[in-house]
């Protein structure tokens, strides 16, 4: 992984999660959810058991926002939700299928691109 998704680690050590990795997950999730429901349902599975990481999220408001919300309260706390930040990060990178973009009217243009 490059970039902000740039994760480092040495032997013995937990891996450290850059800033960085943050803003390209948030970028990465309002792209790859076109659609608030899919966003929704993914935070949501992945913040399971862990009420107060999605309690008051404003869904109501754009993607973006409220992706941003929720990794806030995961980088708030990092050593606490360290096991799901760092199952999310790669489970993100590693998306290929895009199918809520495939159900856009216009998907052609639409998964080129965010």
């Amino acid at each position: 992984m490059e970039g902000g998704w740039a994760l480092a680690c040495q032997k013995g050590q937990a891996q450290e999660i850059r800033p960085g990795a943050y803003g390209a997950l948030i970028e990465a999730l309002a792209c790859i959810y076109w659609y608030e429901k899919g966003l929704r349902r993914f935070i949501e599975t992945r913040a399971a058991g862990r009420p107060a990481l999605v309690e008051g999220l404003d869904y109501d408001g754009c993607k973006r926002a409220f992706a941003e919300e929720f990794l806030d309260r995961l980088m708030a706390d990092e050593e606490q939700y360290r096991d799901l930040i760092l199952s999310v990060i790669p489970e993100v990178a590693q998306m290929e299928a895009f199918l809520s973009l495939k159900r856009h009217p216009d998907a052609s243009h639409t998964s080129a691109g965010c």
